[in-house]
């Protein structure tokens, strides 16, 4: 699925909601396998960790590629998340 990110924050607002009001707290940890780029733009790939203390906690790992330009910093484009990961991995 491809949508733009204005729609995906829409989807994720509850979660957003509950962390900011304290009802849940989330994290993530990324992972780099490969990085290619210069001094303005990036293709990252890896994994990451999502993590919520939401309904007993919930873990995810996830496959991801990323296209960044450096504007004012560094600032997503594109964000691919490919599929599920795993611990091992």
């Amino acid at each position: 699925m491809s949508q733009p990110l204005s729609k995906a924050l829409e989807r994720w607002k509850h979660e957003f909601d509950d962390t900011k009001s304290g009802k849940i707290k989330a994290s993530v940890e990324f992972r780099f396998s490969q990085r290619i780029g210069d001094e303005t733009t990036a293709h990252e790939t890896g994994i990451f960790l999502y993590s919520s203390t939401d309904g007993g906690g919930k873990k995810e790992y996830i496959h991801f590629e990323v296209l960044l330009v450096k504007r004012d910093g560094w600032k997503t484009l594109m964000e691919y998340q490919k599929s599920k990961a795993t611990r091992e991995e």
